[in-house]
């Protein structure tokens, strides 16, 4: 394990407050750990509890959820006519430059705006 590893339980035997965080190994897999302070019937700490839940296929969804958002964003910015996209609350979340030049106004007066036909 690395210092952080080890300076992650310091900090919770220190402060008795539990830590997580997502940590990758050298392998390419992810895990979610948690680290939380052991303490006994008696109410007393004696230890940490130190938990690693294999979160390896979450994050792969979440790389390929990300690669196909930056993809539709590049095909969005690539189209010759002004295009909008809009969210379920018909909020303007973003548009391409043809958009802009076509209505001749900004981003930032344009995204986050209502749509009103």
């Amino acid at each position: 394990m690395d210092e952080s590893f080890a300076s992650d339980l310091q900090d919770v035997l220190d402060t008795l407050q539990s830590k997580e965080k997502q940590v990758e190994t050298s392998e390419g897999k992810w895990f979610q750990m948690r680290v939380l302070p052991y303490r006994t019937s008696e109410n007393r700490i004696d230890g940490l509890i130190v938990t690693f839940s294999d979160i390896t296929g979450i994050k792969q969804l979440e790389t390929s959820i990300e690669n196909a958002r930056n993809y539709a964003e590049k095909v969005i910015a690539t189209a010759l006519e002004p295009l909008v996209v809009l969210n379920t609350d018909l909020r303007i979340v973003s548009a391409n430059r043809s958009f802009y030049a076509a209505f001749h106004v900004s981003q930032e007066e344009t995204e986050g705006s209502s749509y009103t036909p």
